[in-house]
């Protein structure tokens, strides 16, 4: 059976992971082989002698040497044509197509979630599961940050919530994030954990509108009818210990009113107010 290998002459010398390079593709078919060192682009590490060797290199010329890169970006690398090297030096590499970003979404059938859609999904690191040890908001904020959601996170939870899950290796674990940004963020790839603790997440797409006002009916009263009806903040009802004419003129202008407020009261009114919770005080 026909085989796609990435071949590249290089020689190994100063070769690290970091280093980058333009690839050729070739064609294997039956090919004697002996064992060479492997790069786990992953890990960052080398991982023994598993990938093997080919006949056909000797058919090439040894074209670079001396790979020396300062980051994973190759105008960071210098390099040389000139070589001091046998083909048992040949440097061989394997490169990411499966997962190429950090964090992605997936729905129960493994299916990434569009990036213009709030769905929550299964959190994914690398292809495999974040476990919800230490995970906080400032972690669910920090990393739909990190995948481009600039308003951050709708809502998260954890549990086994697809059967899916146990196709995953779990790859995360103690996300610590002291702010909302991905480099105040710590984690760790080893984890003691469960797919019962597995990261379910939902970003935000808009920037969240933090007060609105609803009808008996929760239905939001348009901003030109000048109708009372229930302060919600982010969802939840308004308490009003402390609350003043400040607060509600304050409010309304935060709406958008530019005279403040006309009136207000508080009280059980509607029905429908024990549907929600208290969200500020």
């Amino acid at each position: 059976m026909e085989k796609q290998l990435t071949v590249i002459r290089v020689k190994e010398d100063c070769f690290s992971i970091t280093d980058t390079l333009s690839v050729m593709i070739v064609s294997v078919t039956t090919l004697q082989m002996r064992s060479v060192r492997r790069w786990d682009t992953f890990m960052g590490r080398e991982i023994g002698p598993v990938v093997d060797l080919y006949e056909s290199q000797s058919s090439y010329d040894i074209g670079l040497d001396d790979v020396v890169c300062s980051s994973d970006i190759w105008d960071s690398c210098t390099s040389t044509t000139s070589h001091n090297c046998e083909h048992s030096e040949d440097v061989h590499l394997a490169c990411a197509l499966e997962d190429p970003l950090m964090f992605r979404l997936v729905d129960e059938n493994g299916e990434t979630i569009d990036s213009d859609s709030s769905e929550r999904g299964l959190l994914l690191h690398y292809g495999h599961t974040v476990c919800d040890d230490s995970f906080s908001d400032n972690s669910a904020d920090a990393i739909c940050k990190e995948m481009g959601y600039i308003h951050g996170a709708r809502n998260w939870t954890s549990g086994n919530l697809y059967e899916s899950q146990s196709s995953y290796d779990i790859g995360l674990d103690d996300v610590v994030c002291s702010s909302d940004i991905w480099d105040s963020c710590t984690s760790t790839t080893s984890h003691n954990c469960e797919h019962s603790e597995d990261v379910h997440l939902a970003c935000t797409l808009e920037e969240p509108v933090i007060f609105s006002i609803v009808n008996e009916n929760g239905e939001p009263i348009h901003s030109g009818s000048g109708e009372r009806g229930l302060l919600l903040f982010n969802g939840n009802t308004v308490c009003d210990d402390s609350f003043t004419d400040n607060s509600a003129d304050a409010i309304c202008r935060e709406m958008g009113y530019a005279l403040g407020s006309a009136d207000w009261a508080s009280g059980q009114f509607y029905d429908i107010q024990s549907s929600y919770e208290i969200g500020l005080d």
